[in-house]
């Protein structure tokens, strides 16, 4: 799919990095959801996908735990003491409110989110919590463009596959019918290529008719 290489290619480095880490955790049948931290020079600190589900981990991420999202395992791979001081993270969805806590608590000025999450986003709240206004991050989100599409109906698709019956899915599909039904169609074409690990993220677009990721 031309549209999609083409808009994939004019992506950040952070952006495209963080797009493969939610693409990763959507293999591993975890939300697919991925995070990018970047200190105030821009050089990747850290970098993390959502590992609820799955046991397999790394070096001072979690795993297997409700707690185990992108953007704590981010966050936890940077040490108390460091030179590369987290500045800026980049995340494919809109964090929920553990995640907007631990942003807000080490201290990134930053927030940039590819897709908006009516249901669990919390990018809002320092609307209603004062001590936390002086610093909440310069937010930057949610993004338009196909890619950042593909991701919020796969994240979409995954809440109606693990729990078709729960909050999620039945916010979405109460309220965001049009999406709802997209994301079956999106996820239903790129299932082959997400039970075969190895396959790159780059390799999925041909996949998809610019049709169905119409808004």
């Amino acid at each position: 799919m031309t549209g999609l290489r083409e808009a994939w290619e004019k992506l950040d480095e952070p952006w495209q990095l963080a797009f493969n880490q939610a693409w990763i955790a959507y293999q591993n049948d975890c939300c697919p959801a991925g995070t990018v931290i970047l200190d105030a020079a821009g050089a990747i600190v850290a970098q993390a996908n959502n590992r609820v589900r799955t046991i397999d981990t790394n070096a001072r991420e979690l795993a297997d735990t409700s707690l185990a999202h992108a953007a704590i395992n981010a966050l936890t791979q940077i040490p108390t003491v460091t030179q590369h001081v987290p500045d800026a993270l980049y995340s494919t969805i809109e964090p929920c409110l553990m995640c907007m806590g631990a942003i807000v608590i080490n201290g990134l000025r930053r927030l940039h989110f590819a897709t908006a999450d009516f249901f669990a986003g919390a990018t809002s709240l320092n609307q209603s919590y004062p001590p936390a206004v002086e610093l909440w991050p310069k937010l930057d989100g949610p993004h338009s463009g196909p890619i950042s599409s593909i991701f919020q109906c796969l994240y979409v698709a995954f809440h109606a596959w693990i729990t078709p019956d729960g909050p999620v899915a039945r916010a979405y599909s109460t309220n965001r019918a049009d999406l709802y039904k997209r994301s079956q169609a999106v996820a239903e074409i790129v299932e082959p290529y997400k039970r075969s690990k190895g396959t790159a993220l780059k390799e999925v677009f041909s996949s998809l008719p610019e049709t169905i990721l119409s808004r």
